[in-house]
């Protein structure tokens, strides 16, 4: 009879315990993590690592770029410090595929083939480290299809320009502060937004031209204007951004209500009443940075045409003023005011159009009994006393 000791197994069923132990599955588990772990410091030494030392020193590349829009659609403020002050052509390619704004705003130079890379993009691109512009590279920005910021010009020729008045877009040339007549003519002939916030002087005769241009145009550098400039700005068809204006005369207004597009004033925080009489004929929505106003201006500014009277900065109203804003037929937009007086209130509840009153805060239920007969009231009933809040939540406003 053969003998076994059960604590002393034979050597050859020892050698079958342990191969058959690797077969366990926590061994196999711990086998496939060590190898991800040193397959993954592998690929990180040999392709990534260089990669990121790239980015670092500013120059992106083509596999450098595949990187940051994988990242970006994850976390899109990833790659946000990175500063790239060299972008290949092949990179250029990668980064047009992206669904989301570009910020390539250290860039400083701009070849033609990574500009014709990047116009396949589709959304805004901002450029706005690039200090020079050839007219082929314009060209060829021209027909991207998205804003283009382009702020790094500090001064443009008028053949870059024309070639720019072609784009379809926003067009972004904050940087420039000096606009001669001829580059203002080149300009004039877009058809879109154009942005030029860097002037702060603007003669009359570029006035005039940049008067030509068909879509907005946004002038909030300028903090005067002389009424030759005015009159000539007046003729401008598309919406007109003066929001750098702290004093207007009543020249001027009588000369600028002749645009017919949205006039925006939000750093005027007083008007005459005269040129008020003016402002008030405009045809055009009214963008206004009035703290302060009048009956009597109030009563001018009623009669603009516009589908939108905003007085965005107004925090306190007198009840002549408030009386005289209810008889206006678009939307007032009072998004500043805290507080509505009972009399007030009584003259809102019969003001035809959409009424906007974000912020009020004080409110009796007396001015909330006239509000609720309002059609189209916008007022947060959380900020309101609950009195009052219950009073207009009863009347169908939330």
């Amino acid at each position: 009879m053969e003998y076994s000791d059960p604590m002393n197994p034979p050597a050859d069923n020892l050698e079958q315990t342990e191969k058959a132990s690797w077969k366990q599955p926590k061994y196999l588990v711990a086998m496939t993590l060590l190898l991800l772990v040193f397959g993954g410091l592998f690929f990180y030494m040999v392709t990534l690592k260089p990669i990121l030392q790239e980015m670092e020193q500013g120059v992106l590349t083509q596999t450098g770029a595949r990187l940051v829009v994988l990242t970006k659609s994850i976390d899109p403020v990833m790659f946000s410090d990175y500063q790239f002050t060299t972008v290949t052509e092949s990179a250029a390619m990668v980064l047009s595929q992206y669904d989301g704004n570009l910020q390539l705003t250290s860039l400083k130079n701009l070849s033609k083939e990574v500009a014709t890379a990047l116009i396949r993009h589709q959304g805004q691109l901002n450029l706005s480290g690039v200090t020079e512009l050839s007219q082929e590279v314009a060209q060829e920005l021209s027909q991207h299809d998205g804003s283009l910021t382009l702020d790094g010009l500090k001064e443009l020729s008028e053949e870059v320009a024309k070639a720019l008045s072609q784009q379809d877009e926003m067009l972004y040339l904050d940087g420039l502060t000096h606009l001669p007549d001829a580059v203002a003519a080149a300009l004039g002939q877009r058809q879109h937004y154009l942005s030029l916030e860097g002037l702060k002087s603007l003669s009359p005769s570029a006035a005039r031209a940049l008067a030509q241009q068909q879509g907005p145009l946004r002038l909030n550098g300028l903090t005067s204007l002389s009424d030759e400039t005015a009159e000539a700005l007046g003729s401008h068809q598309g919406d007109l951004y003066l929001n750098g204006l702290t004093r207007l005369s009543e020249s001027a207004a009588k000369s600028l209500i002749q645009n017919k597009g949205a006039l925006a004033f939000y750093s005027l925080k007083q008007m005459s009443d005269e040129a008020a009489v003016w402002v008030g004929q405009h045809q055009g929505n009214l963008h206004l940075g009035l703290t302060t106003l009048t009956g009597a201006a109030a009563n001018s500014l009623s009669q603009s045409t516009g589908r939108w009277l905003y007085l965005s900065f107004l925090k306190d109203l007198p009840d002549d003023a408030a009386k005289a804003l209810s008889q206006y037929q678009g939307s007032l937009m009072l998004p500043s005011l805290t507080r509505i007086s009972d009399e007030a209130a009584v003259a809102f509840s019969g003001q035809p159009g959409h009424l906007f009153l974000s912020d009020v805060t004080t409110l009796s239920d007396r001015g909330a009994a006239a509000l609720r007969d309002h059609n189209d009231l916008y007022i947060s009933l959380q900020d309101l006393p609950a009195s009052a809040a219950e009073i207009l939540r009863q009347a169908g406003h939330k």
